[in-house]
């Protein structure tokens, strides 16, 4: 598949880039992590040779079908080096320690094996106020084996959030509306490209391809090589 190629449709409708996307994942077995993607990728399941659905959050378990509910670190069910991709699409960003899931979809794909994720660039959303969270800030929380009952960033999100967005800059109903969903309200940390690609590039993951940008996120293509 050339990355290039998919690259000049990022200007085209979103069906034309999804069918390019999806190219990657031809007669392949492979793990989709969260809802996101489930209509983001509409003729997945088609393409590849087998999907695991997996999901922890109950409005998404409610509504779509999911093989596996679990945390997007823990793939207990799946063997080591026995998956061709992991998928996930703005999901790294509602993580308390992205690493943490990073190590944990490296150990479970197969050499050459690719990880797609989609991510919001900060600029883009309601986080734009908010300073970008430095691959320090990140390593730590590794090393600490933070998990998603971290509340660190909740106050700094209720803070900075757009006054377009729910709550409308009210510190108060911002709060509520962090405490009604906090899995999927929000963003324990914020990128932009360069950002993400030394998350991957520090977790040992290949990056063959220069981001994409396309409404809002950026799209990551990361390999496991042989070590």
């Amino acid at each position: 598949m050339n990355w290039a190629y998919l690259r000049s449709a990022v200007r085209k409708p979103s069906l034309i880039f999804s069918m390019h996307l999806l190219r990657f994942f031809e007669n392949k077995s492979g793990v989709i992590i969260g809802g996101r993607l489930r209509w983001h990728f509409k003729d997945l399941s088609r393409t590849v040779q087998k999907i695991i659905n997996v999901d922890n959050r109950p409005a998404d378990i409610a509504n779509h079908d999911v093989d596996y509910v679990t945390d997007a670190a823990n793939l207990f069910f799946v063997a080591e080096e026995s998956l061709d991709f992991i998928c996930s699409s703005h999901l790294l960003e509602h993580l308390a320690n992205p690493l943490k899931a990073i190590a944990e979809w490296k150990r479970v794909i197969k050499e050459g094996g690719i990880i797609y994720v989609g991510v919001p660039d900060k600029r883009h959303t309601f986080d734009h106020k908010r300073d970008r969270t430095p691959l320090s800030h990140l390593i730590d929380d590794f090393e600490k084996d933070v998990d998603q009952t971290d509340t660190t960033h909740i106050a700094e999100f209720i803070e900075k959030i757009n006054e377009n967005e729910p709550g409308d800059g009210n510190s108060e109903q911002s709060h509520g509306y962090v405490i009604e969903d906090p899995e999927s309200t929000v963003h324990h940390h914020v990128w932009i490209a360069d950002d993400v690609k030394e998350i991957f590039e520090y977790m040992g993951l290949a990056m063959p391809y220069k981001p994409i940008f396309r409404h809002g996120t950026i799209h990551i293509i990361a390999q496991k090589l042989k070590q």
